[in-house]
């Protein structure tokens, strides 16, 4: 009886010799039912779409991240028999605050999986630059997993790779302790990128991927790890990719492993194991669901509520050597093309509705523990007459554009200015177009508002932005694509108006931004002392200090 893989040998042998005439044949061949592809350590088989794409759904990266392999880098993949299905999603990784009804996603453990779209048509010259997916979820879920990436290939006309991938969040990726570091790995959820990054340099090329044309697109936490990603002393960062695109880059507290030993015994005592001898091993051996049902929000010790996150990468000398701002402003990164971007409202999904100004304090206090009273009291001097929103509390602006500010807008723009100083190109945008929903809530152009728009309608679980939207999908797409294929967003599809690259500020000099609008794309100017700069002025140096 004839093998698999002899078999796969002898498809891809005749379907040469039937397309003798082309100068360049297919990489991958075609079984009865889809493409397939031999990875070494298993054989896949897609799905072939209309539209002349190739789909991957649920290719396993590394092994089950269970009992031993917990809180430890990605394990490679084991070795499988017989034809494995790539047709539908695998499991996204478990994260706090459950399923909602809408969700099309099932979550477990067992989560190790990436998605791949490509051309169906691909040589073995093509050499396809990869849209690198990174989706968010503030570290502590899968805020957009298994988006479709159909949309965005077919809007390069079928001249991309697009790959997303699950890493482990919460306690499963983020899980920090001196006995982590002893017996395991710090920042679990960083190594499973890197470990899917390497899988890239292993296997793109049997999709017609070039390597060598890896571009990481993250989206809030997601492109709050790619920044990890340029400060790691790791070796071969050198080579993972070729740029970066970070949309609303998520830049919460960090700490040394030490300042978070509280955290590692609350999670055990919580998941059962706070009297056990050796804790982390206690951890390994119980049940999964008993691990996740202890995955809450939790306090920073004194602070009177929970944070928004506490599980977040923390600071373990190799992965992330030292403070990230610090090394950022120390020029101690790797200078490669990037963009960098924010939501005008990106604080509104998140802050306190806040009544006075205490309770602003309160809330940036619960999130950032570090800040005293003093540091507080300063800085909201920044963010005095505010208009109100209809629906919210007098405060609430204040605490939104305060949050939004620390997080997400000025750790962008800090980073937009040191990589330029190094003399990498780079660029800056705001996203100012607001979503049906937004004007519905008074929220905005809130945190992730351009993703439904980005992916194209009807490929992400994201609710119909409004119809006022849709001429900004194939400006988003063109602009975006065209970082990914010809690191410039200007190169490529047709994009309306030319997007400069971001200028070192100094006060003869104000750079600029995209500011992505309806019918009224432009660019704007940030001047030295302009509002944005004096409240990002107040915020560096706490960030120097977290």
């Amino acid at each position: 009886m004839i093998g698999l893989r002899a078999l796969v040998t002898l498809t891809l042998a005749l379907s040469i010799g039937i397309a003798s005439a082309a100068a360049a044949s297919a990489i991958s061949p075609t079984g009865p039912n889809g493409p397939i592809v031999d990875l070494g350590y298993s054989i896949y088989e897609g799905t072939t779409l209309a539209n002349g794409q190739n789909q991957w759904l649920g290719i396993r990266y590394g092994a089950p991240p269970l009992g031993n392999n917990r809180f430890r880098k990605a394990q490679p993949p084991d070795r499988t028999s017989g034809l494995q299905s790539a047709k539908s999603f695998r499991d996204v990784c478990h994260g706090q605050g459950g399923m909602k009804e809408e969700d099309p996603n099932t979550y477990g453990e067992d989560c190790l999986f990436m998605n791949i779209w490509g051309p169906s048509n691909f040589t073995n010259q093509s050499k396809i630059p990869i849209f690198f997916w990174l989706s968010g979820g503030a570290y502590i879920r899968k805020a957009n997993p298994n988006y479709n990436g159909t949309g965005l290939v077919a809007s390069t006309g079928n001249n991309m790779i697009f790959i997303s991938i699950n890493y482990r969040v919460g306690p499963f990726g983020f899980l920090a302790s001196e006995q982590v570091r002893a017996n395991g790995n710090l920042n679990a959820g960083l190594y499973d990128q890197r470990t899917a990054l390497e899988w890239v340099q292993d296997h793109i090329t049997k999709f017609g991927g070039d390597p060598n044309r890896v571009v990481i697109v993250g989206e809030s936490a997601g492109a709050g790890s790619i920044a990890m990603h340029l400060i790691t002393k790791t070796s071969d960062r050198e080579s993972l990719f070729a740029g970066l695109f970070g949309v609303s880059p998520f830049f919460p507290t960090q700490f040394f492993p030490s300042d978070l030993e509280w955290q590692f015994d609350h999670y055990s005592s919580l998941a059962g194991c706070g009297n056990a001898t050796d804790k982390l091993t206690c951890l390994r051996q119980q049940d999964g669901s008993i691990l996740q049902a202890a995955n809450q929000r939790m306090s920073y010790p004194s602070r009177p509520e929970p944070a928004l996150t506490t599980w977040t990468p923390t600071i373990d000398g190799d992965l992330v050597p030292d403070i990230p701002f610090k090394l950022f402003l120390e020029g101690k990164f790797r200078s490669v093309p990037s963009v960098w971007g924010v939501d005008t409202d990106e604080g509104t999904l998140f802050a306190a509705n806040a009544s006075t100004p205490s309770e602003v304090e309160t809330f940036l206090q619960n999130n950032y523990p570090e800040l005293s009273d003093n540091d507080t009291a300063r800085i909201l001097t920044k963010y005095q007459g505010i208009p109100r929103r209809l629906g919210f509390a007098p405060f609430f602006p204040a605490a939104a554009e305060a949050y939004a500010d620390l997080t997400f807008t000025c750790p962008g723009l800090a980073i937009s200015s040191v990589m330029t100083q190094a003399g990498t190109p780079t660029w800056n945008y705001r996203y100012n177009v607001p979503t049906q929903q937004g004007i519905d809530a008074g929220t905005g152009v809130y945190h992730m508002a351009e993703l439904p728009l980005l992916f194209g309608l009807g490929n992400s679980p994201l609710p119909d932005p409004g119809s006022r939207t849709y001429p900004m999908i194939p400006i988003l797409q063109g602009y975006y694509t065209n970082f990914v294929r010809f690191l410039n967003p200007n190169i490529g599809n047709p994009v309306p108006i030319n997007w400069p690259q971001w200028t070192i500020q100094s006060p003869a000099i104000s750079p600029r931004r995209l500011l992505f609008q309806v019918n009224n794309m432009t660019t704007e100017a940030l001047p030295f002392t302009g509002t944005q700069s004096a409240r990002c002025a107040v915020w560096l140096p706490g960030k120097m200090q977290q």
